[in-house]
């Protein structure tokens, strides 16, 4: 038997199956995928995004209009709640990153074209492995990542944005090989890359490196200009019609309308995020903070939670980096390149932006590492065969790894905290009450859900102090939602909107007018507690307490129940008064070092600490115990950054 024959069974049995790797890829991440998905919503903007794509509104800038219009045809499909529909849509997005990420993979390998060695008769079939092997662990290696894993757990714009940045590689390597129709190819492209804007601007880090490959193919020469201009245009008619979207959508003053983009100052305000530009570009301390709080979550990302084992990962993937780039740059310069800008141009944006959760914002860079991994792999089985086989398991042994830890930090199956919160919160207050609040990510936005997805206490007004103090298209929102109380408040309101607008859009700040327009906004709310029931938040009492907020005037005093602290005249807290809120169990789950899930327990267990001490000084001993109980139940750990 010659050496061609020997080898030519298991050439043939990979030659059959090789092209159902993407697709087993997909199934096997989307099966783990599945066992860790929330079932209902999660912390920040989870509640805000389903209610928003729920009643087709506004969702917060960047508007996000692609996520919010496919959301809202997927929360018409008869599948359990709205959030699990939104959830399992999120899943499906990143899902189909696993798809095409492999696949991507898989052509690009084969269009490396790596020739035959004359005399190795083993050469052909290892070429064939090596593809077969860098398309499986660079797939595993990136979708079972913990940043990667956690956007398909719950509802949230990353999840989409996965999909579109492997959809926009493939199409990409699809438009730089094009030999026919090569101008449609690349069409092609640019209709991707603006949907990938649409999406999320994050997606401005991959410019840098698409004008290179683009000029690297065609040269910089007049025709491949004009060229690059047509593209342009049609990537810009895609923005167009998505972001004019947001305008149209919000002149119809839905329910949920962040930003009220009905007019060009407010869309142009809100598609760039303006106000959060106050977290970004604050310095080289601040950009080093961040990159150095990156490179310390980098070995999380592989499952090594443990400080001891961060230096030889480090040591580790700077060598997978080191000899992935060598290669690349080897067989494929212009796309090592690109590759190579895309990295840099990721870290650079994603870590001059000081936010708590800054982990989705480096999801390129993640691409970035295990698209070198798997170059690293391919290089060790054609030209180090007798290592390959070690190598090829020590990547084993990091999935794995990655799946055992990952799997316990993404769970959110039982996670049904924030739900559990705010349906006991609201449950927790009469007819037509108004709760004050700072607490978005574990509040606010579940309470937006559960009144705008299920209709659940429709009655009750949640006022988020934060946005009201802040945020020019506030004011408009809550007259939407609650036309009593803007009339109440009346001129008071519309001069706040107004000066607000002025410090928001226009940016004129004068506190002589804005502070004294405020303050009556916040106190006429107070003054409801004449005719409505008013509550406040114990993230409210913290920042009365630190002096950030004003404490309520004169005459009003705080009583304490199971979840809030309800404003009362005075005279009515001569005699005790019973707990109003029945106890409604939270159930917990999930990653307890999550700065949600602490934060959560701590205004839990400060609402029922105050509660505690109101029943002490009332001699109510067993019931202060009683209380007190299930503030040790909690558990609760000092509230700290994600990791």
């Amino acid at each position: 038997m010659t050496g061609t024959e020997r080898w030519a069974r298991p050439m043939a049995l990979i030659e059959k199956w090789e092209p159902f790797a993407p697709g087993l890829m997909a199934l096997i991440v989307g099966i783990f995928y599945f066992l860790t998905m929330s079932p209902t919503i999660g912390h920040t903007d989870s509640g805000e995004l389903d209610a928003v794509a729920y009643t087709f509104g506004v969702a917060h800038p960047t508007g996000y209009p692609l996520f919010t219009l496919l959301g809202w045809l997927f929360t018409r499909l008869p599948l359990g709640t709205v959030a699990w529909r939104m959830n399992l849509m999120c899943l499906l997005f990143v899902v189909g990153s696993a798809w095409v990420w492999a696949k991507f993979l898989r052509e690009f390998f084969i269009l490396m074209r790596t020739s035959v060695k004359k005399g190795d008769s083993s050469y052909a079939l290892r070429i064939k492995v090596a593809n077969l092997a860098g398309t499986i662990v660079g797939t595993l290696m990136l979708c079972f990542g913990r940043t990667w894993w956690m956007q398909s757990t719950s509802s949230e714009v990353y999840s989409l944005q996965c999909l579109f940045l492997a959809v926009m590689l493939w199409t990409l390597l699809k438009a730089w090989h094009s030999k026919e129709k090569v101008f449609k190819a690349w069409a092609i492209f640019a209709v991707v890359l603006a949907l990938c804007f649409t999406n999320h601007l994050t997606s401005i880090v991959l410019l840098p490196g698409t004008l290179y490959l683009f000029f690297a193919r065609f040269g910089f020469k007049g025709a491949a200009v004009k060229q690059g201009f047509g593209l342009v245009g049609i990537g810009l008619g895609v923005l167009v019609v998505f972001y004019g979207m947001l305008l149209f959508v919000a002149s119809s003053h839905p329910a949920y309308n962040w930003g009220n983009p009905e007019d060009w100052p407010r869309l142009w305000h809100h598609i760039r995020g303006k106000q959060f530009s106050v977290f970004m570009f604050n310095g080289p301390k601040a950009f080093g903070e961040n990159f150095v709080a990156y490179l310390n979550r980098l070995p999380n990302e592989f499952g090594w939670d443990l400080i001891w084992p961060k230096i030889p990962i480090w040591i580790g993937l700077g060598a997978m980096v080191f000899q992935g780039m060598t290669y690349a740059l080897q067989r494929r310069r212009e796309w090592a390149i690109f590759f190579g800008v895309g990295f840099l141009s990721n870290v650079f944006w994603a870590a001059n932006y000081s936010i708590k959760d800054p982990e989705p914002y480096f999801l390129f860079s993640f691409m970035t590492i295990a698209f070198l991994g798997a170059m690293l792999l391919r290089w060790s089985w054609i030209g180090m065969k007798k290592v390959a086989p070690f190598l090829s398991g020590a990547f084993l042994i990091v999935i794995g790894f990655q799946v055992f830890w990952n799997f316990g930090v993404t769970n959110q199956r039982g996670a049904y905290q924030y739900e559990d919160y705010a349906r006991a919160t609201l449950s927790s207050v009469p007819k037509d009450a108004i709760i004050i609040s700072k607490a978005w990510d574990v509040l606010v936005g579940p309470a937006s859900y559960l009144q705008g997805c299920e209709g659940f206490r429709t009655d009750v007004t949640v006022v988020d102090y934060s946005l009201l103090h802040d945020r020019h298209w506030y004011a408009a929102q809550l007259k939407a939602q609650d036309p009593a109380l803007a009339n109440a408040l009346g001129s008071r309101l519309t001069d706040w909107e107004k000066a607000v607008y002025d410090f928001d859009i226009k940016g004129k700040v004068n506190p002589a007018v804005l502070s004294p327009r405020f303050d009556a906004v916040y106190s006429g709310i107070l003054a409801q507690v004449q005719t409505r029931p008013v509550f406040l938040a114990p993230d409210i009492l913290n920042a009365i307490s630190s002096g950030e907020i004003a404490p309520p005037p004169a005459g009003l005093a705080p009583l304490p129940d199971r979840y809030l602290v309800r404003l009362m005249p005075a005279e009515a807290l001569t005699t005790y008064v019973p707990i109003a809120a029945a106890s409604n169990p939270i159930r917990f789950a999930g990653d307890e070092d999550e700065y949600e899930h602490s934060l959560l327990k701590n205004l839990l267990a400060q609402s029922l600490s105050f509660r505690a001490k109101y029943e002490q000084q009332q001699g109510h001993q067993q019931e202060a115990d009683a209380l007190n109980a299930e503030v040790k139940a909690l558990n609760v750990k000092p509230i700290k950054p994600r990791k």
